[in-house]
């Protein structure tokens, strides 16, 4: 069945290699045609399959999203000198101009292949089922815009301007968008973003949701070494995530439910919900 199919890709994703970024992805890419078929052709409803399908973006955009920030951090550590690929932990290294070139075109491709993932799922959706149908139709657009909107746009943000896809590829993309919305027009998104995950999620930095969350930092993780250490690495990875995926609506809606639980938990054990002034992690 289609379950057996997807998750025995996908979850081999979770514990993969550096150097295994752009194959796992595209045996996601590949397992997709058969997955989306294997639903259409079932005996659920119609909306039924449409839940199915929401399951399987959702799982798709977590894939996608661990992946893509794979291969930025390898990137990032490589033009550091901080660490050569496999060989890793060269700290120091002086790296060559002509090494620099050769790790953003390999980035490059990896990250284009990962935004394949969503070319596939929008055109397989598009083939096998009635895209007359408003919901079959809104998965089909929100699928394509997600390569030029989300990849393609969050590439250039954190790679100081580099394009991951051509011009060309961009308007293709534009195109297959504009079958279904003529109106539709890309936009390069040049704006920052210096808020977080939560702060994203819920909107504001001061709330009593991420006050909570703020308290909860200071005073237990940042009280161990090991919590020190997790501050540290989630102020170097959210703000990537939040560049890339912070506008879209999956991405809040993932992370709210996680949030909102994760918070009445800390509050029904004794954290405060009240204006806070933060410890400074830098």
């Amino acid at each position: 069945d289609w379950e057996s199919l997807f998750y025995s890709v996908v979850l081999k994703t979770k514990e993969i290699k550096n150097g295994e970024i752009k194959l796992a992805a595209l045996k996601i890419a590949n397992c997709l045609p058969q997955v989306i078929k294997l639903v259409a052709q079932s005996d659920n409803s119609l909306d039924e399959k449409i839940s199915l399908l929401k399951k399987i973006i959702s799982e798709c955009q977590v894939s996608s999203l661990g992946l893509y920030l794979g291969s930025q951090s390898f990137y990032e550590s490589v033009i550091k000198g901080s660490g050569l690929g496999i060989l890793g932990g060269i700290s120091g290294v002086v790296v060559s101009a002509q090494h620099k070139t050769t790790q953003l075109n390999e980035h490059i491709s990896r990250s284009g292949t990962i935004a394949q993932i969503h070319r596939v799922l929008g055109d397989e959706i598009e083939t096998n089922f009635d895209v007359s149908n408003e919901e079959i139709k809104q998965l089909v657009i929100d699928e394509w815009k997600k390569i030029i909107e989300v990849f393609h746009n969050g590439f250039r943000k954190n790679n100081k301007g580099q394009k991951m896809l051509t011009d060309q590829s961009v308007k293709e993309v534009e195109d297959c968008i504009k079958k279904y919305d003529p109106e539709y027009k890309f936009k390069q998104d040049t704006s920052s973003s210096g808020c977080y995950v939560a702060t994203c999620v819920y909107g504001s930095y001061d709330c009593p949701e991420v006050w909570t969350l703020r308290r909860y930092r200071d005073q237990t993780l940042g009280s161990t070494r090991r919590g020190r250490a997790f501050i540290k690495l989630y102020y170097a990875i959210s703000p990537k995530l939040v560049k890339m995926f912070g506008k879209t609506k999956w991405f809040k809606k993932m992370w709210k439910g996680k949030l909102d639980r994760m918070v009445k938990k800390l509050n029904d054990n004794g954290v405060e919900n009240t204006p806070y002034q933060d410890k400074n992690w830098n």
